[in-house]
């Protein structure tokens, strides 16, 4: 388990040894944001499931490998 996002998740990724991708998105509105990926980079990954809690929305990707 990873909270946050950085290189080492992104590695993970890159080299096929991430199962789930768990988001946790409290919607709040400052300033840009930050990407999920960096410029040039994706990853192909398939909606699994989405829960709604009272302010949280839980998003779960599994990487189509």
């Amino acid at each position: 388990m990873i909270f946050g996002h950085g290189l080492l998740a992104e590695r993970l990724l890159r080299a096929r040894l991430t199962d789930v991708i768990d988001l946790s998105v409290y919607p709040v509105l400052a300033g840009s944001g930050k990407q999920f990926f960096r410029d040039g980079q994706s990853a192909q990954l398939r909606l699994a499931a989405v829960k709604t809690f009272s302010k949280i929305v839980k998003i779960t990707y599994e990487p189509q490998h």
